[in-house]
């Protein structure tokens, strides 16, 4: 076996040889023609290969002497000649040459290649001259127009021909080619226009160095309407009418924009960016009622998603069009709606531009933005001084406060939502916040986001974006940033604030209120939803998904140490990648659901990426850490689920489910008599790759669950890459290792599960 890091030594010896035996007919032992071939093959498809196909072709040209009446053999090389010609430096002339040869050689049998065949040969034509492809492309047409399967072979040969005329800048002939494209098309197959398609995608990216103008691209890609329908697949039809979107938007040709969307919205009308895109026409149109009854249609298809892109779009036509009330209305409701810092950033410098471009001054937004900063009571904190603020009334209007037939809208859209409300979803929820604070309603928003923030287990990001939307009812409720702002600092520093020592004037208070109590028959439902899940297999994407859902529940109910045992479990048994990240995220979100802030969170999440040792790796020194949830009680064994799953664990073993019953045992706190099982489930694996990593990450669950930390198992997958004789590969030395599994499987405190 050659050494992969020097690919070269073990071609030159492959080419020397191939060399020989190609040129030796009569030798009395020779390599197979098929291995021959398959070596070459091998260098043509690693990224690391360097034959030319320069040299293959030396290689191979006795070889189609010597096969010359074998029509199999002869088949195969030229297919190689010709994949060498096209891939490892061919001329255009070789390609060419090759791609004919290789067609002239196909067998009877091949007729499913011939239409990849006739495209490649048509695009060498091209790579030669005008004269050579207008040769190739007139007779490839006249030989297949009129036979059964003309229009399969002919749309790839007129699509290379189009794209071949293209290059050579030939224009008048690729337009004639494209119709020529269009003209073998089946109108009854949806996707009939992939080729085209794809084609004209090309086209326009790269229309500047073709010379195309803006407006024939246009025109050809209208073309295609006639061909589309609903059943077009929207991988086919999007891409290329997002391009002509943009195209007709530099060239200033909004009505045609209008005219596009509608025919998209005909055949793709669950697409919601063709409602932007005609929204953006209308607006540089100059027809800002029509834009915004459309936009005010795409927020009550998607509040959340839709909601901020479309005020956006409403502020800023609002200032260019000299529409304050408009822009300012917008900029406010924006300011409500807020879900990150720099979506309130952004609304805050909207509502003081709007207040500039209104009054022509800066007076006002001045004083809107120190109002935002400092709250009425103005730099020094203490209200009835000198240098108190007064709020900037105009601003304290939302887009829809007096717009009466859409807040019944908005209102419809909730009564709607709850007849089907989930309480643990966290985006129906959001969502529904969302509406009343779109209607100006905060304080309904507020009781739905904190049920949100305490239901969102196993997405951190999610978590993060309540927060903000938290935030944003609260200041929603008084108008000014200051009033969120005891709320995000206690979030990020807790109780004892910035100098982080409690009974100090920087103290900070939970302003996160209270949750309504979540309905025990929805928790008994999830918990048996998890016991189902169980049953099936305990290690399962959809197994983790019931427990999360399972700890959300709890977690709805204040009963943080039972979901923290449940989740904690399943993070011991987490047994990828993504399982751990997800489970420690969920742990996390619980830890910070029952605290409202995140510093325990944190903590867990610094233990389990440093493990005790700290940062520097070094124990005994000053940045050492300790776990935070060694002392959490696990009430998971001991609940109606974990003494159920015990039951369980015999009935796995007895079926020889030795994995199943393994992670069983981790998720009820008995990491080292899983140990035992999962010997017996890698003596019965299969011991492939995916086996073996499989098994690896086994043992790692387990080691983690005995350590309490992610590096609990470091020491173990240190002997599986290295062995007893430690880095140096030598035995004897101070790195030789010891077998971590050998130890805990023999010091006698290993119980024999299941047995």
């Amino acid at each position: 076996m050659r050494d992969r890091r020097f690919p070269a030594a073990g071609l030159i010896l492959l080419f020397a040889v191939l060399n020989c035996l190609g040129s030796q007919a009569g030798a009395e032992e020779e390599i197979p023609l098929s291995a021959k071939l398959k070596m070459l093959r091998n260098d043509l498809n690693d990224p690391r290969g360097t034959l030319l196909f320069s040299q293959v072709a030396s290689v191979t040209e006795p070889m189609l002497e010597r096969y010359k009446n074998d029509a199999g053999a002869l088949k195969e090389i030229y297919l190689l000649r010709m994949d060498f010609a096209w891939r490892r430096r061919g001329t255009p002339e070789d390609r060419f040459a090759e791609t004919e040869a290789a067609l002239n050689h196909l067998l009877p049998g091949d007729t499913n290649l011939l239409p990849g065949f006739q495209s490649r040969l048509t695009s060498a034509a091209a790579g030669l001259n005008k004269e050579k492809l207008d040769e190739i492309y007139a007779g490839q047409r006249k030989s297949f127009e009129g036979t059964e399967d003309a229009g399969r072979f002919l749309q790839g040969i007129a699509m290379e021909a189009c794209r071949g005329y293209a290059k050579l800048g030939s224009l008048e002939e690729t337009f004639a080619a494209y119709d020529y494209l269009l003209s073998q098309l089946n109108q009854a197959d949806p996707n009939a226009i992939g080729n085209p398609t794809n084609l004209l995608r090309e086209f326009f990216r790269d229309r500047a160095r073709l010379k195309i103008r803006e407006e024939k691209l246009l025109s050809m890609a209208e073309a295609l309407f006639p061909y589309m329908n609903e059943k077009t697949s929207v991988g086919v039809k999007r891409p290329l009418f997002q391009q002509m979107l943009a195209l007709y938007g530099e060239l200033g040709k909004n009505g045609e924009i209008l005219k596009v969307t509608g025919q998209m919205l005909e055949i793709d009308p669950d697409y919601q960016e063709w409602n932007f895109a005609k929204a953006e026409a209308l607006i540089a149109l100059d027809k800002l009622p029509e834009a915004t009854t459309e936009l005010k249609a795409l927020i009550l298809k998607n509040p959340l998603g839709n909601s901020a892109r479309a005020l956006r779009l409403l502020m800023n036509a609002g200032m260019d069009q000299g529409d304050s009330e408009t822009a300012v209305g917008c900029a406010r409701t924006l300011f409500d709606i807020a879900g990150s810092e720099q979506e309130v950033s952004e609304a805050v410098r909207g509502i003081a531009r709007c207040l500039a471009i209104r009054d022509g001054n800066l007076t006002n937004a001045n004083n809107y933005i120190l109002f935002q900063k400092w709250g009425a009571a103005g730099p020094d904190g203490v209200e009835k001084t000198a240098d108190d603020l007064a709020p900037v009334e105009e601003i304290f209007t939302g887009f829809f406060a007096k717009d009466e037939e859409y807040k019944a809208k908005l209102q419809e859209q909730i009564a709607e939502n709850e007849k089907s409300l989930d309480l643990l979803d966290t985006d129906a929820l959001r969502t529904n916040a969302c509406l009343y604070l779109l209607k100006g309603e905060p304080d309904k928003a507020l009781p739905l986001l904190r049920q949100a923030y305490v239901s969102a287990v196993a997405d951190v990001r999610k978590v993060d974006a309540i927060g903000w939307e938290l935030a944003s009812a609260l200041r929603a409720s008084s108008g000014f940033l200051f009033a969120a702002r005891d709320f995000l600092d206690f979030q990020e520093l807790g109780t004892a604030g910035v100098d982080g020592e409690t009974g100090t004037q920087d103290d900070l208070k939970d302003m996160f209120g209270n949750v309504p109590t979540l309905d025990e028959k929805i928790v008994a439902a999830a918990r048996e939803e998890f016991k189902e899940a169980l049953y099936w297999n305990p290690v399962s994407q959809d197994t983790q998904n019931a427990g999360v859902r399972y700890a959300s529940a709890l977690t709805r109910c204040g009963k943080h140490q039972q979901a923290l045992s449940v989740a904690l479990s399943l993070y011991e048994g987490a047994w990828d990648e993504r399982s751990l990240n997800n489970m420690a995220a969920a742990v996390a979100s619980i830890l910070r659901a029952r605290d409202h802030q995140v510093l325990a969170a944190n903590a867990f999440l610094k233990f389990q990426r440093y493990g005790p040792a700290g940062e520097d790796g070094i124990a005994g020194s000053n940045d050492d850490l300790a776990n935070p949830l060694a002392e959490t009680p696990r009430d998971f064994p001991s609940s109606p689920v974990g003494v159920w799953l015990g039951e369980r664990v015999p009935v796995l073993t007895a079926g020889r489910k030795y994995r199943e019953a393994a992670y069983a045992l981790i998720y009820l706190g008995q990491p080292r008599q899983a140990l035992p099982l999962l010997m017996k489930a890698r003596a019965l694996c299969s011991f492939d790759n995916r086996a073996i990593t499989q098994m690896t990450l086994d043992f790692v669950a387990a080691l983690r669950a005995l350590s309490g930390h992610n590096g609990g198992a470091d020491a173990f997958l240190k002997f599986q890459q290295y062995g007893l004789a430690g880095e140096d590969g030598k035995t004897g030395n101070d790195d030789d290792l010891k077998d971590p599994l050998a130890e805990l499987l023999n010091d006698g405190k290993v119980a024999k599960a299941g047995e």
